[in-house]
């Protein structure tokens, strides 16, 4: 059974719904899985997908609270478990205090600590923080699967046994793949969910420093979220909104074509569990330009498949990516040197290793 905010069929499903959904699907014929996630208008209370049956409750806001209840009203008394699988990418919901601590294994991409302020106001940054804060030790002898070492040094820091703790990477899908054919002019790109947290006015002050040398280049934020409109007007106010072009949301298959035809993609983000669209550009044959961040600066190979540049620098991230533009040289290798590195990054693998880690955790 598993205890996460949502399914990866709702609309706010990211990163760690991916990584659970890839694992979960390739090992659902030689286990009995359940996925206990919150409720949303066009999706059924009940569902079932890739031999994964789905149980939803309760308002988004409130999923820590409704999970449990959920557990007690529909599935406590009609199902046996093995293993328990706590999800913590947002709220805990401290599974411990009502189901037995030995099946429970925690699974966590990453915790928030003081990166939520820079997202949401004082007030909700404060509960997420305070909810956090008990984690090492409400689940101190429990056993932990995570997705970076940056999180397992994290846990650590707070207390955890390191020979409790197992990183796992992501993999990547088989629809990422290059075609090392590349836009004829300079075409640079961000990639990601447009929040706050996420510091994507860096990303705007390269395009700037970078547009000052290379008129005809193409900058391109592609993705959608609440803190879209406030970055359109950073771009006004800079000067550069007429060279930056917002694409908001787009189809799997044309995220994929940019990807492809990207010379460099830059991500500026302070903290993640895990930086995918670092490893699925890479995939594509498009080097990476990252800051050195947690999660980020192990999806990258530096000086090799892209760059990682110290958190903040945002004027040696533009100078490494007109380094790349002008040394076409060095831009044709990272194309295949990116290529190369992901192929460390692979579902099929990860699942055999997470559910080898399950079994060896939990004594079944």
């Amino acid at each position: 059974m598993l205890f996460n905010w949502q399914d990866i069929k709702h609309p706010l499903s990211g990163g760690a719904e991916i990584y659970l959904y890839e694992i979960l699907k390739r090992i659902s014929n030689r286990n009995e899985i359940i996925w206990l996630g919150c409720s949303h208008k066009n999706l059924k209370e009940e569902d079932f997908y890739d031999n994964i049956k789905i149980f939803r409750y309760g308002k988004w806001e409130f999923t820590n609270y409704s999970l449990p209840l959920l557990y007690f009203k529909k599935i406590k008394n009609k199902f046996e478990f093995d293993i328990v699988i706590e999800s913590i990418s947002k709220a805990p919901f401290y599974t411990p205090f009502f189901i037995d601590s030995k099946k429970i294994i925690v699974f966590i991409p990453h915790l928030f600590g003081k990166t939520i302020y820079e997202e949401t106001n004082p007030l909700i940054a404060t509960y997420v923080y305070l909810l956090e804060r008990p984690v090492s030790k409400i689940y101190k002898d429990r056993k932990f699967i995570v997705i970076s070492n940056s999180t397992k040094e994290e846990l650590i820091k707070r207390g955890i046994k390191k020979e409790n703790i197992k990183v796992i990477f992501p993999g990547i899908d088989e629809k990422y793949k290059p075609t090392f054919k590349k836009q004829e002019k300079p075409l640079i790109l961000y990639l990601g969910r447009m929040k706050k947290y996420k510091r994507i006015d860096y990303v705007l002050k390269v395009f700037k420093r970078v547009s000052e040398k290379i008129k005809d280049a193409d900058f391109y934020l592609i993705g959608e979220g609440d803190y879209r409109n406030k970055l359109m007007e950073i771009a006004k106010n800079m000067g550069i909104y007429e060279r930056v072009k917002f694409t908001g949301f787009l189809k799997e298959e044309e995220k994929i074509e940019f990807l492809q035809k990207a010379w460099v993609l830059i991500n500026t983000s302070p903290k993640e569990g895990w930086g995918m669209v670092n490893t699925e550009a890479q995939r594509c044959g498009t080097p990476c330009i990252t800051f050195d961040s947690p999660g980020l600066r192990e999806t990258v190979k530096d000086g090799f498949s892209g760059f990682i540049v110290k958190y903040g620098n945002w004027k040696e991230m533009a100078e490494k990516v007109l380094y790349l533009i002008e040394n076409k040289d060095l831009r044709e290798k990272m194309y295949k040197n990116a290529f190369e590195w992901s192929k460390n990054f692979d579902w099929d693998k990860s699942a055999i290793e997470f559910e080898k880690t399950l079994i060896e955790f939990s004594n079944v």
